[in-house]
């Protein structure tokens, strides 16, 4: 007596082996590897490609402190793989119920670490805090007159001397704050820090000429 196989009996039988087969072998890996391939794309995009990291789909966690505590680990990039394998595996639920327990896993398992972080780690203050201003202007695109460079500048010095600039160390203008050749124009660099006093900084960013020797 040989034993057949289901090719071997009927070719219904070849098709309902594919079927089960094909059931049971859905892998579960296809959420994992397309958020590492969505990470690895965010990594690419911010120091390869454009070197702007921001917009990075992890910063939708930052509504939960105790989600945001994965960061510590893997930074903004590993956020963003657990946000879309959690997706991922959400979706799937629809098509294979497998997926419950495992969306379930990952989701206690991420805030659990982060719960426990939290509640374990202590944060130290030093005694002489400095304190620290950050002056960031908001422009709309119908304000045409304030995208000139030094309105720009009068609007973030207007900002920078709001009530209390006395009692900060620091100021800090983000990103382009300097719309202009700051160490070409000595006369911007002595308007701009104008109100400040001998012991207090200003950071800001401005352009910079890339001459070739």
């Amino acid at each position: 007596f040989k034993q057949k196989t289901a090719y071997e009996i009927h070719e219904r039988l070849v098709g309902s082996e594919m079927c089960i087969r094909d059931r049971y072998s859905k892998p579960l890996l296809f959420p994992f590897l397309f958020a590492l391939c969505w990470t690895i794309g965010e990594v690419l995009l911010t120091t390869v490609s454009y070197g702007l990291p921001w917009n990075l789909i992890g910063y939708t966690t930052t509504f939960s402190l105790t989600l945001m505590q994965a960061a510590s680990l893997g930074s903004i990039f590993l956020l963003s793989f657990l946000v879309v394998l959690v997706s991922c595996c959400t979706f799937s639920i629809y098509k294979d119920r497998r997926f419950i327990p495992v969306t379930a896993i990952i989701l206690i398992a991420w805030a659990g670490f982060g719960t426990y972080r939290l509640q374990t780690t202590t944060t130290e203050y030093a005694v002489n805090t400095p304190t620290v201003r950050v002056v960031q202007t908001g422009i709309t695109l119908n304000d045409k007159d304030a995208h000139t460079p030094l309105a720009f500048i009068k609007k973030n010095k207007g900002l920078m001397r709001a009530d209390g600039l006395e009692n900060v160390h620091l100021v800090i203008w983000p990103e382009w704050g300097t719309p202009t050749y700051l160490k070409e124009d000595n006369v911007i660099e002595r308007f701009i820090t104008e109100p400040l006093h001998e012991d207090q900084y200003l950071i800001t960013g401005t352009s910079d000429r890339n001459e070739k020797i």
